[in-house]
């Protein structure tokens, strides 16, 4: 079994900092050896969080943090954003959006794609953590 291995990044709350996000994520994930279908979940569930700390959580001149940690077994994913004004700490439990609507998934791909997903308030922000399991 790998020893964990954990990384934890400030961004800019801008979407120029998604290619940075995921590429530091996918290399953490190789160099555990993660199965391609569970690492495509991660990047998934896990850049869904991100868009939404980001979109939803932050204003522009704010940072997204985000932890990762992997091992050979087990893999949590944590992003944090610092709070918008008049926004609320969302719930898992929404409905699945009309095949028609173009905005309203992230939620239900984070909660699908994750082994255990919780959204919690902090400070003034909202923090996501995602777990997945290795085996498929």
């Amino acid at each position: 079994m790998s020893a964990t291995a954990a990384h934890a990044i400030k961004v800019p709350a801008t979407f120029d900092s998604m290619a940075r996000v995921r590429s530091e994520l996918t290399g953490l994930l190789q160099k555990q050896r993660w199965p391609d279908e569970v690492s495509q979940r991660i990047l998934l569930a896990g850049c869904e969080a991100i868009v939404n700390a980001i979109e939803h959580g932050s204003e522009s001149d704010d940072v997204v943090r985000i932890d990762f940690e992997v091992n050979g077994t087990f893999a949590r994913l944590r992003v944090a954003d610092s709070g918008r004004e008049g926004s609320s700490v969302p719930s898992l439990r929404v409905e699945h959006p009309p095949p028609t609507a173009i905005r309203g998934r992230g939620l239900v791909i984070m909660r699908y794609m994750s082994d255990r997903a919780e959204i919690r308030p902090i400070d003034d922000g909202t923090e996501v953590v995602l777990e997945f399991d290795r085996e498929i």
